[in-house]
């Protein structure tokens, strides 16, 4: 008898399509979520509390990731389908999914090859879209599989790998076009080739005849079958003849049609793992050896944190046995204060398989003292991702402890110093983020130091004409880390006035040079400033005046100067022909003489201040010393000649000076004639002229063996107007003037050391000029 087939309900199909292998998800052409295969939810890390969502609020795209724009394409793909109501084949997608919170949050890399299809009612209008995708991240991942693979080579070193042995991988690639493979340096160093042939072949004739007819077979099946991996041991030869052992698998790359186009892989050399795996499984004692000789006390449990092994520096510290420490027993050895969050901590991370670290305190057995530990502990999985054991070490940290306690008192002494200072005191982070103010600050700004942290603060108290300068300044130092000065104005909070500030800060750098901290302070300068205004004033006022005594001096000299000449040529007429009767009328005359010459020359002095003063800040050059002293030498060749006076120079470090030529040649002129006229009777003139470089300065040497001054009497006054300290040499004192008011206008200064009866030297310090 015939039956009728039962019709599936709605509930049926539905639990159907959810049960589907596939990934399958149905959207409305408004792009709302009906309905996924659970298939779909378990790849995409979500459940059902999607459904009705519009599908690119469930699925954004990764900001870490925006060039991948697999919302943009996936949109794009589904408007076609909704367009031409045909199906749309994508093609490979990095389309990053979100993680639950639980999962760790953020964003999942993944690689899919999705497919959108329509469903049309009977009046061909799209009813629903079928997205369809495979999940393909692990092809993309091949790197990761290949390391996941050996891990599960090594499973029974997972200890001596924890020892940080590792295995070398020869890393190959196959052009499946052409038969032609490249490999990495790791062909040369493990198997000893000089050269490496480029084709397949070789690979092929390096195989153990034994084992090369099933590895060849097994890898053209893979490829030629559509497979996407494959794996083998066999053995390889080597450059030396021998075979090493290995374990070779490769991932197989294919395009849209699953043409195979490259295959890429790695081979793994078991020859020293067989050999140390069986070491270590005929010498566990020795093992034991090793981690008793690490400087750490190590242990190690099994998954559910039962501690079934104890390297000797844990027996040496607490001076338990292994009957007493075995399991838990490691708890009536732990500080009591620190019991409690070490269980817990540790019964966490046994759950939920996080790396355990935490710091506690371990009585020791020499002294019944408590030490401090940094712990940690680290699961060792299996090639499924399944705790096998857990394997830790302790590290005293008792002095750094220590330290971390000094440096948090000597926080508590800094805020206390902070409120004690009348400045504002504030740091930050290298980055310049303000997280902490002294009193005085609260006190100042009417800020709290909650509402003050960040930078926003800033702007509501800084005068609104020093905001942007101020930001700028700060940046550069942020930048490089020079110090921090600026000036600018702070509104006070109990009466609204702006007031000006020296702000500054340091940059505290640790033993890399890196920055950890700013600290910064700043004062007020407001009455600083106003006194500034004032001088300023003050000193417009005395330029003032002494511009009109410059001209006055300039006038009274030109005017008296010919009243002068004309009284001399009267006195020369008058002796020329008057007879004089007084037997003292020549020495008179004589002293008339003198007296004519000497107010001529400080008429002619007077004039010639004057003239330096308003030539101070000449045009600067570039002036060669060597030439200069040539020309000066030659000004005064009679003065040279008659004296016999030996002049030498030495311009080696410095053979020139930027600076005002007519104002360089008075200061050689000055000294080099003051060497001459000022000799000894009881020797030659030797004057020596040397340069030399020290911190941002030029410094001219002038040396001479002349009679010298005493400085003890003179050396206060050596550089004031009409000061003469020899009376035998006719001058009128302003010479040595002359020179230092050039050189004070130019920012330098002079220095003098002179002995009677041996000589003088003048040091002239010119500030070095950046080109």
């Amino acid at each position: 008898m015939n039956s009728s087939p039962i019709p599936a309900t709605n509930s049926d199909v539905l639990s159907v399509f959810r049960a589907l292998p596939g990934l399958y998800l149905i959207l409305s052409p408004e792009l709302l979520i009906v309905e996924a295969s659970e298939a779909y939810l378990q790849a995409t890390f979500k459940d059902r509390s999607i459904i009705g969502h519009y599908l690119f609020e469930i699925f954004p795209d990764n900001p870490d990731a925006l060039q991948a724009q697999g919302e943009l394409n996936l949109k794009q793909s589904l408007e076609h389908v909704l367009a031409h109501k045909a199906p749309h084949q994508m093609p490979l997608q990095r389309y990053d999914v979100t993680r639950s919170a639980e999962r760790g949050g953020g964003f999942e890399e993944k690689y899919w090859l999705p497919h959108n299809k329509p469903v049309l009612d009977t009046n061909g209008q799209v009813l629903y879209l079928i997205h369809t995708v495979e999940d393909v991240t692990q092809q993309q991942k091949y790197e990761q599989e290949t390391e996941r693979q050996a891990r599960q080579a090594q499973e029974n070193m997972e200890r001596f790998q924890l020892l940080a042995m590792a295995t070398n991988d020869v890393i190959w690639d196959w052009n499946l076009a052409d038969d032609t493979i490249w490999w990495n340096n790791g062909f040369k160093t493990i198997f000893g080739y000089q050269t490496v042939e480029k084709y397949i072949n070789s690979w092929y004739g390096r195989i153990h005849l034994d084992d090369r007819e099933r590895v060849v077979h097994g890898i053209h099946d893979a490829i030629d079958n559509g497979k996407k991996n494959w794996q083998d041991e066999y053995r390889f030869r080597k450059a030396d003849g021998s075979y090493a052992e290995v374990f070779d698998r490769g991932i197989i790359a294919r395009d849209d049609t699953g043409r195979p186009l490259r295959m890429i892989g790695a081979m793994l050399d078991l020859t020293e793992k067989n050999r140390y795996a069986a070491e270590l499984q005929a010498s566990h004692a020795r093992l034991n050896q090793i981690l008793d000789a690490l400087p750490h006390m190590t242990f190690t449990s099994r998954p559910d944190g039962y501690v079934d092994y104890y390297s000797q520096r844990w027996y040496d510290f607490l001076g338990g046995t292994r009957e007493t420490l075995t399991g838990w027993g490691w708890e009536d050895y732990i500080h009591p204060e620190d019991l409690d969050s070490t269980i817990s901590g540790w019964r966490h991370c046994l759950a939920t398989g996080t790396p355990y670290m935490v710091e506690n305190r371990w009585r020791a057995q020499a002294t019944g003292e408590y030490r401090w530990f940094l712990v940690r502990g680290m699961p060792v999985r299996d090639s499924e991702g399944a705790i096998t054991m857990w394997v830790g070490s302790y590290t005293d940290i008792h002095d750094q402890k220590k330290t971390q306690l000094a440096l948090q008192e000597s926080t508590q002494h800094f805020k206390f110093l902070a409120d004690s200072m009348p400045q504002l005191v504030w740091t930050t982070d290298p980055n310049g983020f303000h997280d902490y103010f002294n009193q005085q600050w609260v006190d100042y700004t009417g800020y709290d130091v909650e509402t003050s942290k960040g930078t926003q603060m800033w702007n509501d108290i800084l005068h609104p004409d020093d905001q942007v300068r101020t930001s700028e300044r700060w940046q550069i130092s942020l930048q490089t880390g020079k110090p921090y000065e600026v000036e600018y104005r702070f509104r006070r909070a109990a009466d609204g006035e702006w007031r000006w500030f020296l702000g500054r800060a340091l940059p505290l750098l640790d033993a890399d040079g890196k920055i950890v901290r700013w600290f910064g302070t700043c004062t007020d300068i407001e009455d600083q400033k106003r006194h500034e205004e004032l001088m300023e004033q003050t000193n417009r006022e005395l330029r003032s005046i002494n511009e009109d005594l410059d001209s006055f001096v300039y006038t009274a000299s030109h005017d008296l100067k010919l009243p002068i000449i004309n009284m001399a040529g009267i006195f020369k007429e008058l002796t020329s022909h008057a007879t004089f009767h007084d037997p003292d009328a020549p020495l008179l005359i004589t002293m008339f003489e003198k007296s004519l010459t000497q107010i001529n020359a400080t008429i002619s002095d007077l004039a010639e201040i004057v003239k330096v003063q308003k030539s101070i800040n000449a045009q600067r050059e570039v002036v060669p010393l060597q030439d200069l002293v040539e020309e000066v030498t030659f000004s005064i060749k009679d003065m040279v000649k008659s004296s016999n006076a030996s002049i030498k120079t030495d311009f080696s470090e410095a053979d020139s000076l930027v600076f005002s030529r007519v104002n360089l040649k008075s200061i050689f002129y000055n000294l080099i004639s003051n060497a001459i006229k000022y000799q000894s009777v009881d020797r030659t003139p030797e004057i020596m002229l040397s340069t030399e470089k020290q911190d941002g300065f030029v410094v001219l040497t002038i040396k001479d063996n002349g009679m010298g001054i005493d400085m003890e009497r003179h050396g206060h006054k050596l550089f004031q107007m009409f000061k003469r300290f020899h009376s035998h040499v006719s001058g009128s004192g302003l010479g040595l003037y002359i020179i230092n008011r050039i050189i004070q206008k130019n920012n330098g200064r002079i220095e003098v050391s002179s002995q009677v009866g041996k000589g003088t030297t003048f040091q002239i310090y010119f500030p070095t000029v950046s080109e």
